[in-house]
């Protein structure tokens, strides 16, 4: 007698290998008066909701001070939250996704590092040499900005 067994394994929805998730804005290294920036990014994973992580500092070694979210990705896979008021300082933030049926790792996104800085630009103007019969005196200083200062 011959006996034949059949095992059948019923598995849910399955993560792609190539699941990505990413925040694309704000881009790390920027500086912004903005002090409740809005995060927005994409995910491969369709079905769980994105939060995201901010810490103090320049890594998520930093102490965790807000965690927004969640957010459900669109059918195209874009998410976006906001902030609350977040204070002059370097943030760190970082977005976690759980895996669709809770079977794999969850998704982390990229670190993206940014500023908040709502003091007004500091700028120091030089005292051209005086007395001078010179009708186009140049000016020099510095600026605690890069862009361009303007004297007039």
């Amino acid at each position: 007698m011959i006996l034949a067994g059949l095992l059948v394994l019923v598995a849910g929805p399955v993560a792609s290998a190539s699941a990505t998730l990413t925040i694309e804005t704000p881009r790390s290294g920027t500086t912004s008066k903005i002090t409740r920036p809005s995060f927005a990014g994409s995910t491969a994973e369709l079905i769980e909701p994105v939060t995201v992580q901010i810490y103090e500092g320049e890594s998520t070694t930093g102490t965790l001070v807000q965690t927004l979210g969640p957010a459900a990705p669109t059918p195209g896979g874009e998410w976006t939250v906001q902030a609350g008021t977040l204070t002059d300082g370097t943030y760190t933030a970082k977005a976690e996704q759980p895996e669709s049926g809770g079977i794999g790792p969850a998704l982390e996104s990229n670190t993206v590092t940014f500023t908040v800085n709502t003091q007004p630009p500091t700028v120091t103007l030089n005292q051209p040499t005086s007395p001078s019969n010179n009708r186009k005196p140049v000016f020099s200083g510095t600026a605690s900005e890069t862009s361009n200062v303007v004297v007039a």
